[in-house]
């Protein structure tokens, strides 16, 4: 497993290696600030 960073620090690529040679390869874009989340993000209706 690879994780890249951009100059800022934000994340802005993973790279996983598997057992199998098998490589998946995920780009992160337009990140933003984690704003946090509340417990009124994980009711149900």
């Amino acid at each position: 497993m690879a994780i890249s960073f951009d100059a800022d620090g934000k994340i802005k690529r993973l790279a996983i290696d598997e057992r199998n040679g098998d490589r998946t390869v995920i780009k992160f874009a337009n990140m933003r600030r984690n704003a946090g989340l509340t417990e009124k993000d994980f009711l149900l209706d």
